[in-house]
């Protein structure tokens, strides 16, 4: 009798543990990273609607840690009336690539694509209508030189335009004109 409670409890733990695992090894995870997915600055801004106040936009940077931690100062202009503010947060990104935001007592939905590039948020407090989008500003080669751990791609360098195909054909042909002919 103990033997068969044994492979019973081993059975329900397998079974129970199993999913998890599972989970854990997603390769179908679109951001398996989590909240590592979001690392560096963002250029974000908003606009929308607070009930019985008016319209409202804003345009900042948020700054992510790749922890669950972000530090967003931002200019907001509700109904007319600008001020500035540097607020902190936190935020949880899932495997889906969708996520939370909560900061300064505001709560945030977001879906970040999966390079990491681009954020789509809303708010999703009572008697608000706020979308935005955030953008993750490039780093200068400067910077990922001083911050090559940083998980962003390097940036293509500043004189990338004379790389570009067609300006490779203008500058073949003008040297094959300066070729001396025989």
């Amino acid at each position: 009798m103990n033997k068969l409670n044994a492979c019973c409890m081993f059975a329900l733990l397998a079974f129970g543990l199993a999913p998890q695992a599972l989970k854990a090894a997603d390769p179908e995870a679109l951001c398996p990273r989590q909240n590592a997915t979001l690392v560096g600055t963002y250029m974000s801004h908003g606009t929308g609607t607070v009930k019985d106040v008016g319209p409202v936009a804003a345009v900042g940077t948020i700054t992510y840690d790749g922890q669950g931690n972000l530090v967003n100062p931002f200019t907001l202009s509700v109904n007319g009336m600008v001020s500035t503010f540097k607020q902190t947060g936190t935020y949880t990104v899932n495997r889906d690539c969708t996520g939370t935001v909560v900061q300064a007592g505001a709560h945030y939905n977001f879906v970040v694509s999966p390079d990491a590039r681009t954020v789509f948020w809303i708010e999703t407090d009572a008697d608000t209508t706020i979308t935005g989008t955030a953008t993750r500003m490039e780093p200068t080669d400067a910077e990922a030189q001083v911050h090559p751990s940083s998980g962003l791609p390097r940036p293509t360098p500043q004189h990338a335009a004379t790389l570009q195909p067609a300006n490779l054909r203008v500058r073949t042909a003008a040297a094959i004109r300066k070729l001396p002919r025989g």
